[in-house]
């Protein structure tokens, strides 16, 4: 098929038609195949052709969407054993994977963290047996296993440049795993491997090429179909016309904005806003991910950490969400405890235990409550009971700045520069009467906990009229625990995220990352006297030990996106029905149109009726939903366009007193670029 002397080639056909080996009508046959495809294309019309810039031209942009579809359709699914692909359960799924022949740019290991992050090896083809024995040990800990053979060649001659070694690691591998082959090379290279029976799935992806490793793994997880064929037979394993169909996609696809009926070129309009703004001061970065009929077209990252530009934003760093984590976990809560019966939002608050009869909440509607329409005080800076000045003369806050007032801490809010914590409330290290961590080496006594409730529960009741209030939401995260019996950071990890494959998202984060991969907030000088880093930034979930109904969530923008695309698709991804979409639908509705509240049960919803206004663009729909983080962040799903959009920053950063991300209208300019983009 491919030869690599033509002439050889000829001759030896030649014979074999005069030996009588290959009729001449075959020969013939093909021949004439071959002229009609030529005559189809217009070659019988010659014109000359310009070699001289023959490769720019044949990688024109309008080109790479036709490339892409090919590759993805050419992807053969060859053995399946149990339907394991695509890959279900990923919660219960140990991640490794092992690449065989090139090590420069590990893109098989990048796209697989894209659904769940996982460990990544490398193996030289030539490996001897003490190397591999010393992968295989390490890949002990692990149930799944994907191994990716690159760099191989189309000679027959060359062992179709897989090695005996290679084939000698494969035979080795631990069959409790799941273990799943994917061979980048042409389909005669599976004759290399004797025996796959203890491999669950194998699939052929051609050749090394990215393009083709990027679509592979995302066959694995479900985000494209896998519908190719065997164009000839090869060895025990394939026959001409084999290949396994998966059915439609489950996860995110990894996609152009072409894909996904966007214009790149429009969507590009969206770094000069945000450069300005990163200019401006208004944060010193950001990332922004744009996902339109289940296609991720747009996960980018731009500025630095902190405005000392030592450290880069990238897709993968993790941000506080700050309210987000009203939807994404209080509220996602509660519609799963709806679901079973055991919440309902037509009921009162005395209904759950922790409400005690005597609070004036008790006979609160939950529903009022979850659309901030309940007469709930704004909020309470619970952290000011734990601070005094040093001076008895003065106060913690003033109405104006100055020397002594110089830290805002809200609009017309003033912190002294002169406090000391209260005695007895906190210490520098953990012990069993200081357990709750409020900041880094910052240990609070437990029966604090107790009195922000405490507080929350004997708090003044306001008219009853929209009004935001995050106060409801640390009563949610006692009821929730109530019902469960169980924290709220564990229930909705096991409920959502971790089935979600969403690896980032959650409370704590510096109990599962780095450090250095999680953006820094603020420089609070006043409370937490230190730079909160992995720390929540909110004073009320802090003092919760960075776990509340309010606040408390961190994630990267892509892990979030998967959140909002299981709201968006009803309730459902990955194979695996969440919520009911009866459930949403009632959640992301307004609930008290009537009387001038825009917002849904937890969710937050446009002004549609009021130009420049609200939390979402001009152009976002009626049925559109999501909500804002304190912390600069933004995330809002779009049924009537099948759009889901992350904005994530730390715009707090040094101080919450800078507005300009919001005086700017970031958030919300970056989201008009998308909608202007649409092109169907």
């Amino acid at each position: 098929l491919m030869p690599h002397d033509v002439n050889k080639a000829i001759t030896f056909i030649r014979r074999a038609v005069k030996n009588g080996e290959i009729p001449a009508e075959a020969v013939n046959k093909s021949c004439r195949k071959i002229l009609q495809a030529k005559y189809w294309v217009g070659l019988h019309h010659r014109t000359a052709v310009r070699t001289d810039s023959l490769l720019a031209d044949l990688k024109k942009p309008a080109y790479y969407n036709l490339y892409r579809d090919l590759a993805k359709h050419a992807l053969i699914l060859l053995k399946n054993d149990h339907d394991v692909i695509p890959l279900k359960g990923l919660d219960q799924v140990k991640l490794a994977t092992v690449t065989i022949g090139r090590q420069e740019s590990r893109i098989e290991g990048a796209v697989t963290d894209l659904y769940l992050e996982g460990s990544h090896f490398f193996l030289s083809s030539t490996e001897g047996e003490k190397g591999q024995e010393a992968l295989l040990s390490a890949l002990q800990p692990f149930n799944t296993v994907i191994v990716n053979v690159l760099s191989t060649s189309t000679r027959a001659s060359r062992k179709y440049g897989i090695s005996d070694a290679t084939v000698r690691f494969l035979a080795a591998l631990d069959t409790t795993a799941t273990l799943i082959l994917n061979v980048a090379g042409v389909p005669y290279a599976l004759s290399r491997f004797p025996d796959l029976d203890h491999m669950d799935a194998v699939i052929l992806s051609h050749n090394s090429d990215s393009l083709f490793q990027h679509l592979a793994m995302q066959g694995i997880f479900g985000g494209i179909p896998l519908t190719g064929t065997m164009p000839v037979s090869a060895g025990k394993l394939a026959k001409a016309g084999d290949g396994i169909r998966t059915g439609p996609a489950i996860r995110f696809e990894y996609a152009q904005p072409f894909d996904a009926g966007l214009n790149e070129d429009t969507l590009r309009k969206m770094e000069g806003i945000i450069q300005h703004a990163i200019r401006e001061k208004a944060m010193p970065g950001c990332q922004v991910l744009v996902a339109r009929h289940g296609k991720v077209v747009w996960n980018r990252a731009w500025g630095y950490h902190t405005y000392q530009k030592r450290r880069a934003v990238r897709t993968s760093d993790i941000y506080d969400l700050a309210s987000i984590t009203k939807v994404v976990a209080t509220t996602a809560a509660l519609m799963k405890l709806r679901e079973q019966g055991k919440f309902h939002e037509d009921s009162v608050l005395a209904v759950y235990d922790p409400i005690p009869d005597s609070s004036n909440k008790a006979q609160l509607k939950a529903g009022d409550v979850l659309s901030h329409h309940a007469g709930l005080e704004p909020w309470i800076p619970f952290y000011l009971h734990t601070l005094e000045p040093l001076y008895a003369s003065q106060h913690l806050i003033s109405n104006n700045r100055s020397y002594t007032y110089p830290y805002k801490i809200g609009n017309g809010s003033y912190a002294n520069r002169h406090v000391k914590y209260v005695d007895g409330i906190y210490r520098a290290s953990y012990s069993e009467d200081y357990p709750v961590q409020v900041a880094e080496n910052l240990y609070m006594r437990s029966e604090l906990i107790d009195s922000v409730y405490h507080w929350i529960h004997q708090s003044e009741l306001l008219s009853r009229e929209y009004r935001y209030s995050g106060l409801g939401f640390h009563l949610f995260h006692q009821i929730i625990e109530s019902i469960t019996d169980t924290s709220l950071a564990d229930y909705v990890r096991d409920q959502f995220y971790a089935p979600l494959g969403a690896t980032t998202l959650g409370y704590k984060p510096l109990e599962r990352f780095s450090v250095d991969r999680i953006v820094p907030t603020e420089n609070d000088l006043f409370f937490r006297r230190q730079l909160l880093q992995g720390h929540v930034h909110d004073m009320g979930a802090a003092m919760l030990g960075g776990v509340s109904g309010n606040a408390g969530l961190f994630s990267d923008a892509n892990d979030l996106a998967k959140m909002m695309q299981m709201f968006l698709n009803g309730g459902n991804y990955g194979g695996k029905q969440f919520l009911e979409p009866a459930t949403l639908a009632l959640y992301t509705a307004c609930y008290h149109c009537d009387e001038g509240n825009r917002r849904g049960l937890g969710f937050d919803r446009p002004l549609t009726d009021e130009p420049d206004a609200g939390p979402a663009c001009n152009a976002a729909s009626s049925l559109s939903y999501g909500h804002s983080g304190f912390t600069g962040t933004l995330t809002w799903v779009d049924p009537a366009y099948d759009l889901v959009y992350v904005f994530l920053s730390n715009r707090v950063h040094p101080d919450m007193g800078n507005n300009k991300l919001i005086e700017m209208n970031v958030r919300t300019d970056v989201q008009q670029v998308i909608y202007d983009a649409i092109i169907e």
